[in-house]
């Protein structure tokens, strides 16, 4: 399951989404221009803000859905408070193909 979802968002992460054909199977791999550049720039050509699979998992643990329950009323009254996500969230639940608000 991990590898399924690292490379869904490979595009956040500092991986190379596009590797070139290795024709010498023991020279070091070339690494492709995109690749290159999210590692100088720190961030996606759309400027999000790159990391490791463990950080980007974190940031989307920051997601939050709080029951509200209004003081003085009935239980029946009481809704879920979706937090919003973050530009960054957005964009990997939209890689895998997940609306936020259904997790």
């Amino acid at each position: 399951m991990r590898w399924h979802l690292e490379a869904a968002w490979a595009p956040l992460l500092f991986r190379d989404e596009a590797p070139p054909a290795r024709t010498d199977p023991v020279a070091s791999p070339e690494r492709s221009a995109s690749a290159i550049a999210k590692e100088r720039d720190h961030r996606t050509p759309d400027g999000l803000r790159l990391g490791s699979f463990r950080t980007l998992l974190a940031e989307l643990a920051t997601l939050t859905r709080n029951r509200v329950v209004p003081a003085g009323v009935d239980e029946r009254a009481a809704f879920d408070q979706l937090s919003e996500p973050t530009p960054l969230q957005a964009r990997a639940f939209e890689l895998i193909g997940v609306a936020p608000a259904t997790v």
